[in-house]
């Protein structure tokens, strides 16, 4: 039997560059979740409504809430309200109803696992990363590599020396090759600010050039992974 291979992304905050983030996934046919918040102050670093608008015609909207709370820190109230605001706001500009949700920070745990889905969500992204499993709780969904190489990477020493790598790009690459003799769910995230700060844009497409327009590969955005 063939084994099933998923490539899905997803993109976190919002920000302006990731039109810039657009283009290169549609050069690439490379599917990919968007998840927008409205944290900061200064709303020239963030995506208009225009753009949210426009993204939504070629990609999944996720809601990321809008102030980018640490959500098990806050009160539930706090959170429940911060939450349906994201689904709302999103879903009056892109005229689509919002499914995915990302926990800002990754932070999460069973009460808000369960607030998320009783508004109305049906999956939620976490930021827990070398996994390629299909997931079996849709309110804690891993991903695999993350595009730019933090101390919490660093840590997985596992990972690392196997791969004999801290490099994020090889270690992209390395995994794919795994998913692709595996089997499983190859999920690539990240932050447009942060690849455009570190400037690893064209590590970044490499990554996507290596991993596109495989066959027999379906290409999801993060709804279509639990369809």
């Amino acid at each position: 039997m063939k084994k099933q291979i998923i490539v899905t992304t997803s993109w976190d905050d919002g920000y302006k560059k990731d039109l810039k983030l657009a283009k290169l996934l549609r050069k690439y046919k490379i599917a990919g979740t968007f998840y927008i918040s409205r944290e900061k102050e200064d709303k020239k670093v963030l995506l208009t409504e225009k753009d949210i608008k426009n993204l939504s015609n070629d990609f999944e909207i996720g809601a990321h809430t809008m102030k980018h709370y640490h959500l098990t820190k806050v009160p539930l109230s706090k959170a429940i309200k911060d939450i349906k605001n994201s689904k709302n706001y999103l879903e009056k500009i892109t005229g689509k109803k919002i499914y995915s949700f990302c926990y800002p920070y990754g932070e999460h745990n069973l009460k808000i696992e369960k607030l998320v889905s009783n508004l109305g969500f049906k999956l939620a992204r976490t930021v827990e990363r070398f996994n390629i499993s299909k997931p079996r709780n849709k309110f804690a969904l891993a991903t695999t590599v993350h595009a730019y190489t933090h101390l919490k990477d660093r840590a997985n020493l596992k990972i690392l020396s196997k791969y004999k790598t801290n490099d994020w790009e090889i270690l992209a690459k390395k995994q794919f090759d795994f998913v692709l003799k595996e089997g499983g769910v190859y999920h690539l995230w990240g932050h447009s600010w942060e690849i455009d700060k570190f400037k690893q844009w064209e590590k970044l497409e490499r990554v996507f050039k290596y991993i596109a327009n495989k066959k027999d590969i379906k290409y999801l955005d993060n709804f279509g992974v639990i369809k």
